[in-house]
């Protein structure tokens, strides 16, 4: 999955990325898996991997060491799972920090858990190990996919490259993990799939990745700069993001220098979030709301 990333970002720099840490975490649990198949003859999966028989027999750490084994010998699964998380992962950690990712890749994979087993106790289905980083990388494309839904994103379905705009793939993974969580083909944990989707969007709508506290992120804008107007939030369910605010004539003081801050400052960067999305902001546009919102809740 790929999009174009901010060049001007100064994220790098300043910290070792938690995807990048998480993407060597599960190389080296696949090189220690294989080592323990391959030379010791020790198979590991029984142990570590989500299965029902293996909750009914008390192995309840697996629902939360299946994430970190996949499938062998060759390293496919395991690379498709890094591609995701390097391309949607860093790109939303990049935007919302370390700690709403790593909030909506550990809940996608707890979910997908929870429903996998669900799913796997229906009539009809068979229970086998499932293991695999997928869930937390399907959450992770499903909030992305809530927040920016016009944004283009290429994938790889079967090695053939296919871009489409994010709400579109959401739609499609959704309706193949629904799908197959009701008719299971081919080894896939659909019901896994499946609940790691549902956890993203829930994160979302919650107001998981909102910078400001809100629904949203331009619900939140919203509320937060109305305060500067005096206006109560409106109950609109579908906000917009505003692009200009009006003036007082009567403001004075400190008001005025809000107002006048507003306007100078923050409109262009609002105008660019409407235009471009919030993920085209610079660091110093992030800084710059982040002001305001400080002079907001001083008020």
């Amino acid at each position: 999955m790929m999009f174009d990333r901010d060049s001007g970002s100064d994220w790098w720099g300043t910290r070792k990325p938690a995807a990048v840490i998480l993407m060597w975490v599960l190389g080296i649990c696949f090189l220690v898996q294989s080592l323990a198949n391959f030379y010791a003859h020790i198979p590991i999966e029984p142990a570590l991997a989500l299965s029902n028989a293996g909750l009914k027999e008390g192995k309840l750490w697996t629902l939360f060491t299946y994430q970190f084994l996949h499938g062998g010998p060759w390293p496919w699964h395991l690379i498709g799972n890094c591609l995701g998380l390097y391309f949607i992962g860093l790109h939303i950690e990049e935007l919302y920090g370390a700690r709403k990712f790593l909030w909506m890749y550990f809940g996608g994979a707890g979910l997908g858990a929870f429903v996998q087993v669900v799913v796997t106790s229906l009539p009809s289905h068979n229970d086998s190990l499932v293991l695999g980083a997928s869930a937390g990388v399907m959450s992770l494309l499903a909030a992305y996919a809530i927040a920016f839904p016009e944004r283009q994103i290429t994938t790889f379905i079967y090695f053939i490259p296919v871009t489409l705009r994010a709400k579109w793939l959401l739609r499609f993974f959704g309706g193949l993990a629904a799908f197959g969580s009701l008719f299971p083909f081919d080894i896939i944990a659909h019901g896994a799939h499946l609940g790691g989707i549902l956890f993203g969007i829930f994160y979302v709508k919650a107001g998981g990745l909102s910078e400001f506290g809100g629904n949203t992120v331009s619900d939140s804008i919203e509320r937060w700069m109305a305060g500067f107007r005096g206006e109560k939030k409106s109950a609109n369910k579908n906000p917009v993001i505003p692009l200009r605010f009006s003036l007082k004539p009567q403001a004075t003081g400190k008001e005025q220098s809000d107002a006048d801050f507003i306007a100078r400052e923050v409109d262009p960067i609002l105008e660019k979030i409407a235009k471009h999305g919030i993920q085209s902001l610079t660091s110093a546009e992030r800084m710059t709301l982040e002001t305001a919102r400080q002079r907001v809740a001083q008020r």
